[in-house]
């Protein structure tokens, strides 16, 4: 696990703001509007029923309604802006945030296949998405916001669906008086509500939602920039042992308590009974905390707007009309208060649909990591050219790739004769690479190989250390008593 200091780079802190002023201000409504309910009951504590009580409370239905949502609302804005107010104090008081470590890099053997055959981005498979019906689409965004893009495009079919049932509603209201009163004879009739009000808040919704879309696609160039070296090597080592001394140094890349990922070993069978081993090596991933999109802050100050906004209409409910008969008030008001009630409640649906957003946004993480891979191949030890070894380094992308865990199955075979000599050809690549997650310790998907000058330095020293690297057991334990003896 990683202690991560800096709470203002997950966006946990912005939130904990908008919801202490958020649940402050909503608290503090609500219990000011019961303050005011309470004196304008309290002379009538405790209540009596009169004679005529019934037929007031039928002529009344708009004041008691509008009361009533006013009650409940004030009660509900007390309890969640208190605990909005407390989630918020939490957040903004944590002075450290555990971060877990981040995840393994995903589609390793396209990784090596990308560097090997070094193809380009078009027909590159690790960079296509791997959905079968919106290959067109998602393949102008990064990975790590498909989940966010499938959440968008989801939210807005549900809101055209929406919008279908209100359509369809607002319909019925104009249709079925017309059919009661041809069935029945009757002189029955329905206000149609003022849509206009609910139809801008939808509107904004489903734009907002469209632009996020717009805003994820990638305007950065993805590069597949890499730097290679071919050797020829000789001696009496097998390749496991230098694989083993390339990744001692550069595990140098890390710092001295990351170890990284380890590192992947991979065969694939290049002609009958040839196998080349290749190793991957990543350095520990460095988290990158760019903004992931900076319309996320266009959401955040959204969300303290519409739960405001949302409550003031449900706490403060009014309405204009006090003293009617039950049958005016049911066919030309009630429409018309659900219609303020559902467009109030659709503020509060947006607020909380933001916050989902924004946290799904913020847990989109970049990381910044240097790739070497080498793959080995066994030569011939009568071939001393070097093109000739180049020429045997062909590979194909339709190689079968296979996974190798534990030692070289060619090692038991090379104890029995460890004064033959070996030689084998290696191709050695290293790169700077982009990945990201859909949350901090997610599979990480590559998304740009660049070259990087400090990387380049660094490799050059370790060619030329590979280079001098010579072992000889010049005494043993064993001859040295024997010389004492002499």
């Amino acid at each position: 696990m990683v202690i991560e200091r800096n709470i203002w780079k997950n966006g946990r802190f912005l939130l904990g703001i908008v919801y202490i002023l958020s649940g402050l201000t909503i608290a503090i409504m609500g219990f000011s509007q019961l303050k005011v309910l309470f004196f304008e009951f309290a002379p009538y504590f405790p209540f009596s029923v009169p004679s005529d009580g019934v037929e007031r409370f039928l002529n009344s239905l708009p004041f008691v309604f509008a009361t009533f949502v006013s009650l409940v609302s004030s009660v509900a804005g007390c309890l969640f802006g208190i605990q909005w107010f407390f989630t918020g104090l939490t957040d903004c008081t944590k002075k450290f945030k555990t971060v877990e470590d981040p995840g393994n890099l995903a589609d390793k053997d396209l990784v090596i296949s990308s560097l090997l055959s070094a193809r380009e981005f078009n027909s590159n498979p690790l960079f296509q998405p791997k959905f079968s019906l919106n290959n067109f689409s998602l393949r102008w965004f990064t990975p790590a916001t498909h989940g966010v893009i499938k959440f968008l495009v989801r939210s807005v079919f549900k809101l055209l669906l929406v919008i279908f049932a209100i359509v369809v509603i607002a319909r019925l209201f104009t249709v079925a008086p017309l059919l009661v009163n041809r069935r029945f004879g009757s002189q029955f009739a329905l206000t149609v509500p003022d849509l206009q009000g609910l139809w801008t808040i939808i509107g904004v919704l489903v734009a907002v939602n469209f632009l996020i879309i717009v805003s994820f696609v990638s305007t950065k160039k993805r590069s597949l920039d890499f730097e290679t070296r071919d050797l020829l090597v000789r001696g009496k080592g097998t390749i496991v042992f230098f694989l083993a001394i390339l990744e001692e140094l550069l595990s140098l890349v890390n710092s001295r308590n990351l170890s990284g990922n380890g590192t992947s070993r991979f065969e694939y069978k290049v002609q009958d009974d040839l196998f080349a081993v290749v190793d991957l090596f990543e350095s520990h991933p460095k988290r990158n905390f760019g903004p992931a999109n900076r319309i996320v802050y266009l959401l955040i100050v959204s969300i303290p707007l519409c739960l405001i906004w949302g409550f003031q209409k449900l706490i403060h409910f009014q309405f204009p009309a006090t003293n009617v008969d039950h049958y005016m008030f049911f066919s030309h008001y009630f429409p018309a208060m659900l219609v303020e009630i559902i467009s109030a409640c659709f503020l509060l649906f947006m607020a909380s649909y933001f916050g989902k957003l924004t946290d799904k946004i913020f847990q989109i993480s970049r990381f910044d990591s240097y790739l070497m891979v080498c793959r080995c191949l066994p030569a011939n030890p009568n071939e001393i050219s070097m093109d000739d070894q180049i020429d045997n380094l062909g590979y194909q992308p339709q190689d079968k790739w296979c996974e190798v865990h534990g030692p070289e199955n060619n090692l038991l075979e090379w104890m029995k004769r460890p004064e033959k000599l070996t030689k084998f050809s290696a191709r050695i690549m290293w790169t700077r690479i982009a990945t990201e997650s859909s949350f901090p310790s997610g599979i990480r998907k590559v998304t740009s190989f660049d070259q990087d000058a400090s990387l380049q330095s660094f490799m050059d020293e370790i060619l030329n250390v590979l280079k001098s690297l010579n072992f000889e057991i010049e005494a043993t334990s064993e001859t040295a008593s024997q010389l004492k003896e002499q």
